[in-house]
């Protein structure tokens, strides 16, 4: 069942949200909070396309985002409106690997960098949790270079086994192969290199 949640009272902006190409809710946000955020909302709100055209609180102007996560553009929307009243606590490495790619398209992980440094601190303690290695993908991504380096150090140190680049990388090519270190004779395993 869709969600609909205001985030910005006086919001001049309704994201329509979809998750597999059914409408999972929309959002009430403010552009300029956005704009402010996010070069490619800046560009969408306040250039010349259709997106930035009358924009109201009166009539928020709908915009659909058929291809971005539901979650992860709610998260994106909440932290950047400082409504972080309840948002996760903690969150699994999948989610923050969505995230990474939603602040990855917006070009906003500057806006996001203190909530997503503390959710990393928590992870960066257990090399042995199942999925450990997305962190080189989402520390990378989020550019966070602190946070990457540990997550390295730790996996090289640590790791019983190589790593499974497909599964570190969450599936996309984001995370340059020489970050990661050189393939081995299975095109699905890693060496760190460190």
């Amino acid at each position: 069942m869709p969600t609909n949640q205001i985030i910005a009272k006086r919001g001049d902006v309704l994201l329509e949200l979809f998750r597999e190409q059914v409408p999972a809710g929309t959002l009430l946000v403010s552009s300029q909070v956005l704009s402010l955020a996010s070069p490619v909302f800046e560009a969408m709100f306040n250039g010349t396309f259709a997106e930035g055209q009358g924009l109201s609180p009166a009539s928020p102007k709908k915009v659909a985002l058929p291809d971005d996560n539901p979650d992860s553009m709610t998260l994106l929307a909440k932290i950047t409106h400082m409504q972080t009243d309840n948002l996760p606590e903690r969150a699994s490495f999948n989610d923050l690997a969505d995230f990474a790619l939603i602040c990855d398209k917006y070009h906003c992980a500057a806006a996001v960098r203190s909530w997503s440094k503390v959710q990393i601190a928590e992870k960066l303690s257990d090399p042995s949790a199942p999925s450990y290695e997305k962190l080189l993908f989402i520390t990378y991504v989020l550019d966070l270079h602190v946070e990457f380096a540990q997550a390295s150090l730790r996996i090289a140190r640590d790791s019983a086994c190589a790593i499974r680049y497909q599964h570190a990388t969450h599936g996309v090519d984001l995370l340059p192969i020489a970050v990661v270190g050189e393939q081995t004779n299975s095109p699905t395993q890693l060496h760190l290199a460190v």
